[in-house]
């Protein structure tokens, strides 16, 4: 009878602490401001992305490809990118549009000391992408 205590003293030890460490805040905050890159898989090349509290601007590294996309925060982890502008022809004129009135809903799935992991999708668009930003500061 102890014995069985015991264990199940144990598993719901064992739960109780997976459970905490699974509702761990995700610290969200030291993102809204710095400089992070991603990996674009269609270029091959990854792009340097400085991030302020209103401005995000993508360099592609490499060369002088840049977007500039105004940036609103919807909820701790949670924020939007509307385009402004590119100097390469990213989005062409009969979308430009489009792209200035429809949001990039991006959420911030994970935060780690390195990296965090995120999911952006636009409305209306049956695509949802799941990537990694790594923090550079």
């Amino acid at each position: 009878m102890i014995k069985r205590f015991t264990l199940l003293c144990l598993v719901i030890a064992v739960v109780t602490a997976v459970c905490v460490a699974a509702q761990k805040p995700r610290k969200c905050k030291q993102l809204k401001k710095g400089t992070f890159k991603i990996f674009n898989e269609l270029t091959g090349k990854y792009a340097l992305v400085k991030r302020t509290a209103k401005l995000q601007v993508e360099v592609t590294e490499g060369t002088t490809d840049s977007v500039q996309m105004s940036v609103r925060w919807t909820g701790d982890c949670e924020y939007e990118l509307l385009y402004l502008s590119d100097n390469f022809g990213l989005v062409p004129d009969e979308h430009k549009e489009f792209a200035r009135t429809t949001p990039l809903q991006v959420k911030i799935l994970t935060v780690n000391k390195d990296y965090y992991i995120y999911t952006s999708k636009m409305p209306g668009i049956d695509f949802v992408l799941e990537d990694t930003a790594y923090i550079v500061r």
